[in-house]
């Protein structure tokens, strides 16, 4: 159930009536949804750009993208869910935690654009910074960020990446109810942090 209301909110659904804009005088980002008059607003860590890469706990399994470009390394015990050109999700055994790797064929945005549109998708509000990251020729931004999907209060980790080539542009999303936070944080973290790009 958790993993289904997910993908069918409208995951990566990126809706073209989004608009954004540069706020020059402050490091935030605004972003207005159209259709549900929300603006959405991240505000940049002023930390240096971190390289968050990390190694996966021994057990872990590594599930890759179809296209090979996209390693997600994982407990044992979660299942693919979805494996196609534009779309990769997985969810936990227990079906309190769900990944979901979005493909963005937009060459032209910028990696906290993408964040923005990310978090406009589901009308999620971050919740603290945007951390800068770099994991070899992708860079990107990391937040959290609090919403409802169909009446349930959640809690996810979104990462925009994005190639320094253009070739590709990517949102994964991590989430788990609000109330179960807390206690899957670590393991939430440990998967976002050992993604690997090819």
């Amino acid at each position: 159930f958790l993993v289904s209301s997910f993908i069918l909110a409208g995951c990566g659904s990126k809706d073209d009536s989004t608009k954004t804009e540069n706020k020059t005088q402050t490091e935030n980002k605004t972003t207005e949804n159209k259709s549900s008059g929300n603006k959405k607003e991240i505000k940049k860590s002023d930390q240096p750009k971190q390289d968050v890469t990390m190694e996966a706990p021994e057990e872990w399994t590594a599930l890759a993208t179809s296209d090979g470009k996209v390693t997600f390394y994982l407990p044992s015990q979660w299942t693919v869910e979805e494996n196609s050109p534009t779309r990769f999700s997985t969810l936990s055994e227990d079906k309190s935690m769900g990944t979901v790797l979005v493909i963005f064929p937009n060459d032209q945005i910028t990696s906290d654009e993408l964040l923005v549109a990310a978090l406009s998708d589901f009308d999620f509000e971050p919740e603290g910074e945007a951390n800068e990251i770099q994991v070899g020729n992708i860079e990107g931004y990391i937040t959290a960020a609090r919403g409802n999907i169909n009446g349930q209060d959640m809690m996810m980790y979104i990462m925009s990446a994005i190639e320094a080539d253009g070739a590709g542009n990517y949102v994964i999303y991590i989430y788990t109810p609000t109330d179960q936070f807390d206690a899957n944080s670590e393991v939430m973290t440990n998967i976002l942090y050992s993604i690997g790009f090819n």
